[in-house]
């Protein structure tokens, strides 16, 4: 029996289409009732405080360093998705440390001793906070939303660790980029877990004390943790959203 090329070629083809077509539907089950579900829930909570564009915040920071956590007061403003100010306060109520970043330049004015630096802003600021946290995603926090990175594929499960629901956010190989906790409710965001690309954790964020702002949902409490250990507390006192701020806030210079 003689088989043509272009029958072995037709015939290759097709087994090549149903794999494909095989492997997409195990990633993204189109006809899965559950992931359509997942999918909607998902995007309301990506969608969560989408109207806040700046905020503003008054509070305390409590911080690990050298194996002893140091509390301050604190107050913040910024601007999404890239822009902030964070003031550490005296006894005075005058600042005594300010960070900020233009979305260009990272400023760090230090009072007591006196020192400036000024380089160019990186999404990565791990050596200024106690965790290897992005400046857009401590921003998405603090405005009460979720910090989303790019995935490939996403399911959802209930838990049982006290939590409600659980979306698990995977890369190209499947390997895990984040997870989101949400409340009994499946509405309320509570936690989030961000991991390198080996899948290792590289931080964790809680969310809580919610409260109502501006008709806005914030959460009073934010809480950052390293694979071991809580690390970071930001206490918020008072909240403003959606307030004018001038661009010229997160441009620093020297005392």
């Amino acid at each position: 029996m003689r088989v043509s090329i272009r029958d072995v070629s037709t015939a290759t083809l097709g087994i090549l289409v149903a794999f494909f077509l095989s492997a997409c539907t195990r990633g993204f089950p189109i006809t899965d009732d559950r992931q359509i579900e997942a999918r909607e829930k998902f995007s309301a909570i990506k969608n969560i405080n989408a109207g806040i564009k700046s905020f503003k915040g008054i509070g305390t920071i409590r911080y690990l360093e050298n194996g002893k956590f140091k509390t301050v007061r604190a107050a913040w403003v910024g601007t999404i998705p890239d822009k902030i100010r964070i003031e550490a306060l005296g006894a005075s109520g005058q600042p005594v440390v300010r960070l900020a970043t233009d979305g260009k330049w990272l400023y760090l004015n230090s009072f007591y001793p006196q020192r400036f630096y000024k380089r160019r802003s990186k999404k990565n600021l791990g050596k200024l906070l106690p965790v290897r946290i992005s400046t857009d995603a401590l921003i998405s926090l603090l405005a009460g939303r979720v910090p989303i990175y790019d995935f490939h594929t996403l399911s959802m499960e209930r838990t049982d660790t006290g939590y409600g629901s659980l979306f698990e956010l995977k890369g190209r190989w499947q390997v895990v980029a984040q997870k989101i906790y949400l409340d009994e409710t499946n509405t309320t965001v509570l936690k989030v877990e961000m991991f390198d690309s080996n899948g290792r954790l590289e931080y964790a964020a809680e969310l809580d004390r919610q409260k109502t702002r501006s008709g806005f949902s914030i959460p009073f409490r934010l809480r950052l943790f390293d694979a071991e250990q809580l690390v970071f507390t930001l206490s918020v006192e008072r909240y403003w959203a959606n307030i004018p701020v001038e661009k010229t806030v997160f441009t620093l210079t020297p005392p």
